[in-house]
């Protein structure tokens, strides 16, 4: 009779389960799904100047250093300036890859510019030959998913409008 007891009480676990907790589970994934989405279209929508602010504010609360953005115009393919790296931001849909000759360039700045480092940042993800490419060189890639790991470390910078709150809390 006891392994009735037994057999009950993990029947009525798992219904337990199957109808109050995996729903609120699925419930949560969803949701991520849905915040990510969200944040995948505003940073799509953002001007390409606001994107690579961004990404900069990004960069510096992630431990890169304090960087600039470059002049919109003239910037020899290099959006954000580090102390020891150089930053190629691109806004490019999820379906358009970045392939090698975008890294290419990217490398030809570092040179140009005598930094150590190379970063390239984007909403989108690298073909095969980029990543191994990235690889032999020592370039650091970013694209949307390490975005998002990064903007789930940082706070809110929205709340912080003016530079004077930027820099109170230590953000710039």
């Amino acid at each position: 009779m006891a392994w009735l007891y037994i057999f009950g009480l993990g029947v009525g676990f798992y219904l337990c389960y199957l109808c109050f907790i995996n729903p609120w589970i699925i419930f949560f994934k969803s949701l991520t799904e849905q915040r990510q989405q969200k944040s995948y279209e505003d940073m799509y929508s953002m001007h390409p100047s606001d994107f690579e602010h961004h990404i900069k504010d990004l960069l510096e609360f992630s431990g890169y250093g304090k960087g600039t953005v470059s002049s919109y115009v003239n910037d020899f393919g290099v959006d954000v300036h580090l102390p020891n790296a150089v930053v190629q931001v691109k806004r490019y849909r999820c379906t358009n890859k970045i392939g090698r000759p975008e890294l290419m360039k990217l490398e030809a700045a570092r040179t140009y510019f005598n930094k150590s480092k190379a970063i390239f940042v984007t909403l989108s993800f690298y073909t095969s030959s980029s990543i191994n490419y990235a690889k032999d060189i020592g370039m650091e890639l970013i694209d949307f998913n390490d975005i998002m790991k990064m903007k789930g470390r940082m706070p809110d910078l929205d709340q912080y409008t003016t530079i004077p709150q930027r820099i109170a809390k230590g953000f710039i």
